[in-house]
């Protein structure tokens, strides 16, 4: 890892108490005993955070800048995870899977390293969330028009990597970047999807405002309400099972 674990685990470590906290709503344990896998776990903030919290964790991404024994490197030619059949207790992402292209493979490979019983749980933004959280352009999971994408552009809405370029060039990034790395699905297709590899799929949106931190925390005595609105406009938590 390129910095201490220290220095990365405490902004994650909130993450580690959600992840547990939903996982209790499932009837899974989350404690010094489970073994974690991150999927697509990035520089591996959320190893660390987990590690640091004594829960015992890996993690795996298509693009690893240091592998080592914490962090390993997934073949993006079959999304072959680095790992033995039925290792790990519980397998989580974060803002991942809307960029998998082919997720049944995934969902077939998350299965097969988890062991039987074993729980899954991914956050991910919804198609229609009001703002698209990696351009910043509203609604922009499920309006992809050029004129719309030149409009905000135009308007000044960049992402930290487009500070310095013109609003044509935002506006051509934005369309390439949409329509090659992000692949937003319905409730319907994750079903379909996690159907082959898993027993239980469930969608727990209320759990996760209940137990989530910062502003959705407030919702919690409206979840069961509002967690259908939550989920369909802001984050997705899916919750999956292998029997």
């Amino acid at each position: 890892m390129s910095r201490s674990l220290s220095s990365v685990a405490k902004p994650a470590t909130r993450d580690v108490v959600l992840h547990r906290a939903i996982l209790r709503d499932c009837g899974h344990v989350l404690d010094e005993r489970s073994l974690v896998l991150d999927f697509g776990c990035g520089h591996g903030e959320l190893v660390a955070a987990y590690r640091h919290e004594g829960i015992p964790a890996f993690g795996a991404d298509v693009l690893i800048e240091k592998p080592g024994p914490w962090l390993r490197a997934i073949d993006p030619r079959n999304y072959r995870l680095p790992f033995p059949d039925a290792m790990f207790d519980v397998v989580v992402s974060n803002y991942v899977v809307e960029h998998v292209e082919n997720l049944s493979i995934a969902a077939t490979e998350i299965a097969r390293v988890l062991k039987p019983g074993g729980a899954s749980l991914h956050f991910f933004p919804p198609p229609a969330r009001l703002i698209e959280p990696h351009v910043f352009v509203p609604l922009a999971g499920v309006v992809r028009a050029p004129w719309w994408l030149r409009l905000w552009a135009l308007c000044g809405v960049r992402n930290s990597f487009q500070r310095q370029l013109s609003w044509r060039e935002v506006a051509h990034n934005n369309a390439e970047y949409l329509a090659t790395k992000t692949f937003y699905r319905s409730k319907r297709s994750f079903r379909q999807i996690f159907s082959q590899s898993f027993a239980t799929i469930r969608f727990a949106d209320e759990s996760a405002i209940r137990h989530s931190y910062g502003h959705a925390r407030f919702l919690a005595p409206v979840a069961q309400v509002v967690g259908g609105m939550y989920g369909a406009f802001h984050q997705r938590c899916l919750f999956l099972e292998k029997p």
